[in-house]
């Protein structure tokens, strides 16, 4: 399909496929560990070991790329789904029946988010 593939994680012999479409955070994190784990684990070839890193490596470098900081402006997101106020927010950046001002301000917010403008 168009997924993005993300990883192939070895089991056995074998390798569990892993795309981005099905990435959640907690996902990522345990696709991550496993990777951790191969790279401390004894029987692990030092191939494998190459091929964990560069893995944690890219994921590592795709989710720092694609992660929206909430942190900036917790306030905005306190009770309310966060791709609500996202698209919120961009609404106003892109309608120009909003001020300038309006615009502006949350041109910011979602740059200081992280969030790209279309």
């Amino acid at each position: 399909g168009s997924q993005t593939l993300l990883a192939r994680l070895p089991i056995g012999r074998s390798f569990y496929i892993v795309h981005q479409a099905a990435m959640s955070d907690s996902h990522y994190h345990h696709v991550l560990g496993g990777y951790k784990s191969a790279l401390k684990n004894p029987n692990v070839s030092e191939s494998a070991k190459k091929h964990a890193q560069e893995e944690i490596d890219r994921l590592e470098a795709e989710h720092d790329k694609s992660a929206i900081n909430y942190r900036a402006h917790p306030e905005l997101f306190e009770g309310k789904d966060p791709q609500h106020v996202i698209s919120g927010y961009k609404g106003v950046a892109h309608n120009m029946n909003n001020s300038k001002e309006a615009r502006d301000n949350a041109r910011q917010l979602l740059k200081d988010m992280g969030v790209e403008i279309d």
